[in-house]
């Protein structure tokens, strides 16, 4: 033993105990609070980081669960939240163009939902979608549009916040339905997609633009916020 650590010493420093790392031994104090100081820093980086990489990932959950190349919007476009409405018949004469595969039409809006455990109303985000022309590529989305048929019908974010908005995930997979509020119409949710909350919203909700045209009946049927063009 006395043997090997002559030998481990030896090849880890050959030339002896550097003058660098004496220099930095021989005041401990400072040396710790050296090292405190560095680790702090590296801390704080790392955490800002951290930050900005959730912050930008929160931002796009919307834009990733969106199928399609091109997206049409107003020209007075802020943010996906933040986009006044235009004619769909602006999105149906560019499926003219022999390029365009398919087009779709989305509505954005924020309507207050009734949470269903508190009954206090939280803003939340509205997408509403023609089923038979769905925008999403969310899977679970895609299997259940057939379901917003019924202009009652809504499909929920399971992702969506529970202290705003109440555990509607569990509650439906116990109950296999739950019934709520937006804007003080009765909506039923009748299944879950999980798509994220964003900076702006905390909880999302998918209708039919007939159930959009019933809950909030002062948005024109004929306005959309976003059309999405696939190739």
């Amino acid at each position: 033993m006395k043997s090997l650590l002559p030998r481990i010493f030896n090849t880890v420093a050959p030339l002896g105990v550097p003058l660098a790392w004496r220099q930095l031994t021989r005041d401990r104090k400072r040396f710790a609070t050296a090292i405190v100081g560095v680790t702090f820093g590296v801390v704080l980086m790392l955490y800002q980081v951290g930050l900005y990489t959730a912050a930008n990932r929160m931002v796009v959950f919307p834009h990733h669960a969106l199928k399609g190349e091109i997206v049409i919007t107003s020209r007075n476009y802020e943010y996906f939240y933040s986009n006044r409405p235009f004619s769909r018949r602006v999105l149906y004469r560019v499926q003219a163009f022999p390029e365009v595969a398919s087009v779709a039409p989305l509505g954005v809006d924020f309507l207050k939902w009734k949470n269903t455990v508190t009954g206090v109303d939280k803003m939340i985000g509205i997408l509403s979608i023609n089923p038979s022309e769905n925008p999403f590529i969310l899977p679970d989305v895609t299997s259940q549009a057939g379901l917003l048929t019924n202009g009652e019908n809504v499909l929920f974010d399971s992702q969506s916040a529970k202290a705003d908005f109440g555990n509607i995930g569990e509650a439906f997979r116990n109950q296999g339905e739950v019934i709520s509020e937006i804007e003080h119409s009765r909506v039923r949710v009748k299944g879950l997609f999980s798509m994220g909350q964003s900076l702006a919203v905390t909880g999302h909700v998918i209708v039919s633009d007939e159930g959009m045209g019933r809950i909030h009946p002062n948005r024109s049927a004929n306005m959309i916020n976003l059309g999405m063009v696939s190739l």
